[in-house]
């Protein structure tokens, strides 16, 4: 699965859990309020985890377009090189984010 997917679920999973605890709260049911609370802090987590993936995906296709960039030039294959530099921009904004 995407970590874009998995970004969505942990958005959906922290709504879901914020409406149970608001119910909880309205209702009188700490029951109810802990486990939408707890259920908030799981999607809070599943969505900076799916983040960290993003950066990490970025990070890495960064420093992977960057040594392709460098061995393309020592040989003198500017074809190869472009595209390190596409690969190593492309790495960068992802990452970035």
């Amino acid at each position: 699965m995407g970590t874009k997917q998995e970004e969505m679920k942990g958005k959906v999973e922290r709504i879901a859990g914020a409406t149970q605890r608001a119910t909880g709260e309205a209702l009188g049911s700490e029951r109810m309020r802990a486990e939408g609370e707890a259920r908030e802090a799981k999607g809070r987590g599943r969505e900076e985890l799916a983040k960290a993936a993003d950066k990490i995906k970025g990070k890495a296709k960064k420093a992977v377009g960057k040594a392709q960039q460098k061995l393309a030039g020592l040989v003198g294959n500017r074809s190869e090189q472009a595209k390190g530099a596409a690969k190593h921009a492309r790495g960068k904004l992802e990452g970035d984010r």
